[in-house]
C-alpha cells in the first residue's frame, strides 16, 4: 500500500516537473520563479546564444514544483544561489586583429583569413560583424538549484 502511494506521488510530481508541456495552466507562477526563470537578453542584439522558451518553462515548472506549498523562510532557502542560463558558451569565439591601423578583422584563432573587417571604433560595424559571424541561436538552458539537505532547518 506505502509503496503504491509513494509511485502515485512520484508520478504526479512527474507530470507536474514536465508531463504536461505548455498546456499547464498553473494560475500565476511565483513571482521568484518569474524572476528566476527570466531569458535575459543577448548582450548585443540579434548575435549569440539566448535561453530558449521551452527551457524557461521547464524552470518556471521545476521552481514552482520545488517551493510548492513551502513556507517563506524554507522557500527563500531552496531558491538561495539557483541558477537558469548558459553556465558557458564557445558559440562565439574569434581572434579579432586591429594591429593594422584603423581596420579590424575577426578571424578564427590560429588562422589568416579575414571573416569579417570593421573600422576601429565602429560600433555598429563591429556588430554587424557579429550578427554575420554569431547570429542569434536559442537554446536549451539550465536550472540548477542548492542541495534539499541545505534547506533541512527552515524546511521542517
Amino acid at each position: 500500500m506505502k509503496c503504491t502511494i509513494v509511485l502515485i506521488l512520484l508520478f504526479a510530481v512527474s507530470f507536474l516537473a514536465f508531463g504536461c508541456g505548455n498546456e499547464c495552466e498553473y494560475g500565476s507562477t511565483d513571482p521568484r520563479c518569474e524572476i528566476l526563470c527570466e531569458i535575459e537578453p543577448p548582450y548585443i542584439e540579434g548575435v549569440g546564444e539566448v535561453c530558449s522558451k521551452s527551457s524557461a518553462d521547464d524552470c518556471k515548472r521545476l521552481c514552482s514544483v520545488r517551493i510548492d506549498g513551502a513556507d517563506t523562510l524554507c522557500a527563500e532557502c531552496l531558491l538561495e544561489d539557483a541558477f537558469f542560463g548558459l553556465e558557458y558558451s564557445t558559440y562565439c569565439e574569434y581572434e579579432v586583429d586591429c594591429s593594422e591601423g584603423t581596420e579590424c578583422h575577426y578571424k578564427d584563432y590560429g588562422s589568416e583569413e579575414i571573416l569579417c573587417t570593421y573600422t576601429q571604433g565602429d560600433d555598429e560595424g563591429r556588430n554587424a560583424c557579429l550578427r554575420q559571424l554569431c547570429p542569434l541561436k536559442e537554446v536549451e538552458c539550465n536550472t540548477t538549484f542548492r542541495d534539499v539537505m541545505e534547506c533541512e532547518s527552515f524546511c521542517t
